[in-house]
């Protein structure tokens, strides 16, 4: 008799084990059921958390499997949650180390391309392209957002796409004649200058007292540079060009910012002045991301004609690109199109005074770059440009009025 119960034991056990995992069996899956159905139009960590007391409610193998399947998922949800907060505000800072990488080497890589294949109007309109396309891809992945391409859209880009282009294209032909240095000097301290210049004109008052330091050193810098990597007459033409056209680009800034300049131009031009107002506005009417793709698509048919009757392809034809030469060019393109949409990333993330002080940084990473790629050439010519690139970092952080 001991022996048929010993034996009937084991039987018994395995049943109410049997039984009590039925039974948190069937608690999980009432649980997940009342889940799914009441996160139909709202978040799923909310509805977890209603439907949880329900549960705890009933009875006590229900509430034991009730505690069993809702503590994981409530725990697991709220970490994904909090790292998914510190991946989202180390982003900006990701993004910012990226945008100031690509600034840095672009110039570098730049005049690398331009040295292998001397055809600025081709590099220039095949520098445009991959940005064109990575902002599409950004928008398509839902990370920028781009309007659709009217006649509205291109005209309010029109403007800034017509002086970009020109300044991209005298960039590059003052960039294939002149050195690496001397451009930077020159790029960092010309718009300070003729913005400084402007304001006076404008406001009638003179910058302050830091100001004036800056854009004393900055223009010391810039001449010293100048005199002792003079880059012939071609060289210097198309730094005088460039400089003509970021003098435009300022005086139409200066026109958006200030509406009363529009409407006594207006005034004072008729048709003239409501082509410009109309323009201000169409602009003005644009975000960030869809200018900046209308300013990257509108040049690239004008700067490939331009390069056709240069006779571009002939020194395409001519010159056989080796490997390296190839990947320089490819690799200056990159860092084009991810200065210009990390820029754009980044622009809601950051203060206007960050970000400025991110542009201005970039420069002193292409000091860095240049003196490490091909060595210093000139030790004046370096220290002018490290100056420089300081006085340009106080320049833009200083004149970026506090704000979001």
């Amino acid at each position: 008799m001991a022996e048929l119960q010993a034996a009937a034991g084991p039987p018994a056990q395995l049943s109410a084990e049997e039984e009590r995992r039925q039974r948190l069996k069937a608690a999980g899956e009432a649980y997940f059921a009342k889940v799914l159905h009441q996160s139909k139009g709202k978040d799923l960590l909310s509805a977890a958390k209603s439907a949880a007391p329900t549960l705890s409610s009933g009875s006590g193998g229900g509430s034991s499997a009730g505690a069993t399947q809702r503590l994981p998922l409530t725990v697991l949800d709220e970490d994904f949650m909090q790292a998914g907060a510190v991946i989202e505000g180390a982003r900006t800072y990701v993004l910012g180390t990226i945008f100031v990488a690509a600034q840095a080497v672009q110039l570098v890589f730049l005049k690398s391309s331009l040295t292998s294949l001397p055809t600025p109007a081709l590099l220039a309109c095949l520098h445009y392209l991959p940005v064109v396309l990575l902002l599409w891809l950004l928008s398509a992945q839902g990370l920028l957002e781009l309007r659709p391409l009217s006649l509205r859209t291109l005209q309010g880009g029109a403007v800034a796409a017509a002086l970009g282009g020109l300044q991209t294209l005298t960039l590059f032909w003052a960039l294939l004649r002149s050195p690496v240095f001397l451009v930077l000097c020159w790029t960092a301290a010309a718009p300070h200058l003729l913005r400084a210049a402007i304001d006076m004109l404008l406001n009638k008052r003179p910058p302050p007292g830091g100001r004036v330091v800056a854009l004393a050193v900055g223009l010391g810098c810039t001449v010293a540079t100048l005199l002792v990597q003079f880059p012939g007459l071609l060289g210097l033409l198309g730094l005088l060009t460039w400089t003509a056209a970021e003098a435009v680009t300022a005086a139409w800034a200066q026109l958006r910012q200030r509406p009363d300049l529009t409407a006594q131009l207006a005034a004072a031009q008729g048709g003239g002045g409501a082509l410009l107002s109309q323009l201000l506005e169409a602009e003005g009417a644009l975000d960030g991301s869809s200018l900046a793709l209308v300013q990257h698509l509108l040049p690239m048919l004008p700067m490939l004609l331009l390069g056709l009757v240069m006779r571009e392809g002939q020194q395409l034809v001519d010159h056989e690109l080796s490997v390296p030469a190839v990947t320089m060019i490819l690799l200056s393109c990159l860092a084009l199109a991810v200065t210009v949409s990390t820029q754009l990333l980044i622009s809601g993330g950051l203060t206007r005074q960050a970000q400025a002080a991110l542009v201005a940084a970039g420069p002193l990473g292409t000091v860095a770059t240049e003196a490490a790629v091909h060595g210093l050439s000139s030790p004046i010519a370096f220290v002018a440009a490290v100056a420089c690139s300081i006085a340009g970092v106080l320049l833009r952080v200083t004149a970026v009025a506090p704000g979001p």
